[in-house]
């Protein structure tokens, strides 16, 4: 269920990735062409989003604008690919939560070409990369060990995912890594793709498996998350159509059946591009753009966002709502007097008060 709506991160950009580290989020985006990626950090148990001073590295990265990926793995946070006004940097950075700082690694192997639009995942001790656009969408997978920073190129096997794939989502599951959305490049053009697939990283295998279910609408720059064994996708939007998506869907690979979600409470207005977050039983969706209201159709307009304004909202949904959060929530919304509560239960109410007002799921 909706739970509170709070405020979010208070910028107004459009590119948010976000990872969940040590109970944390660390939301990673760049404000201008040029400028280093800035790093806001949530404590989800004050709901305050607090800007971190870091130091750019000597050569000025990273420097991204968008497209780009990033994957938790211990205490740091790894960046890659993404484009600065279209210039080409496959590095790899490394964001280090213990002391708040960047850093470039020295990496082995064969390393992949830039791209943006590409997906990125980590299973095991490494980080996946599929799919993206360099000149061209591509379909390859990489593996970056990073535990030895090494790349790896994966020759697999199977029919590969749903030709060239750019701008959707892959969700780390067990040992496989399941691809859904985007749009596809293939003999029929290019066009949004409703088809879901995994790589079984243990034999480097895709699979097609049979799903029942209405599948989401065809889409791109959407949310994808696991919790529980399943993959959730939120939001994106079909730009061809001119549409956002405010809906949540649920893939269950047990079952290999696509439901759609009718959660209780006040949800996310329609957005794409927003961040992202699980932490327990607790989704956290901020930010991101929306199409304008009233805004009269251009054709292609999208291409430069003219017809999409920022959100700077924070949503959390929660899977298992706890008798303290439905009964915080019933008093915040009949405006009771906070002086009345024992201190502990009065700052957990004054601190989500004090970020905005939530509307509740009651």
């Amino acid at each position: 269920m909706w739970t509170l709506r709070l405020k979010g991160i208070p910028e107004p950009v459009s590119v948010y990735e976000a990872v969940c580290i040590k109970g944390k989020i660390y939301s990673f985006y760049t404000y201008e062409r040029g400028k280093p990626t800035y790093v806001y950090i949530c404590d989800p148990e004050c709901y305050r989003w607090d800007l971190v001073k870091t130091q750019p590295l000597p050569d000025g990265g990273p420097v991204k604008l968008s497209g780009y990926t990033i994957v938790a793995y211990g205490d740091a946070a790894f960046l890659w690919g993404g484009t600065d006004d279209g210039e080409p940097d496959n590095a790899v950075y490394r964001f280090d939560t213990n002391t708040m700082t960047w850093s470039r690694p020295q990496v082995r192997g064969e390393v992949p070409t830039t791209l943006f639009g590409h997906s990125a995942c980590v299973v095991g001790h490494g980080m996946y990369i599929f799919g993206g656009l360099h000149r061209d969408p591509w379909q390859h997978v990489w593996f970056l060990d990073l535990d030895s920073m090494t790349w790896h190129r994966v020759d697999t096997r199977g029919e590969v995912a749903a030709d060239l794939r750019f701008f959707h989502t892959a969700c780390a599951i067990g040992t496989r890594m399941y691809v859904w959305g985007g749009k596809v490049d293939g003999t029929r053009g290019r066009r949004y793709d409703l088809s879901l697939c995994y790589l079984e990283t243990t034999t480097s295998t895709w699979v097609h498996p049979q799903v029942e279910g209405a599948p989401p609408e065809g889409r791109v720059d959407h949310s994808a998350f696991a919790y529980k064994g399943n993959m959730y996708i939120f939001g994106g939007a079909n730009l061809d159509h001119g549409i956002d998506f405010a809906d949540m869907h649920r893939y269950d690979p047990k079952n290999s059946r696509w439901t759609k979600l009718k959660p209780h409470g006040s949800g996310p207005c329609a957005r794409r591009l927003n961040g992202c977050s699980v932490i327990g039983d607790r989704v956290f969706v901020f930010n991101g753009l929306r199409r304008r209201p009233n805004l009269r159709e251009r054709q292609h307009v999208w291409l430069f966002s003219f017809d999409h304004e920022s959100v700077m909202d924070m949503h959390v949904f929660d899977f298992a709502p706890s008798l303290k959060t439905l009964s915080l929530l019933a008093f915040i919304d009949a405006g009771l007097e906070v002086d009345r509560l024992p201190p502990v239960i009065g700052n957990e109410i004054c601190a989500v008060l004090i970020n905005d007002r939530p509307s509740s799921a009651l």
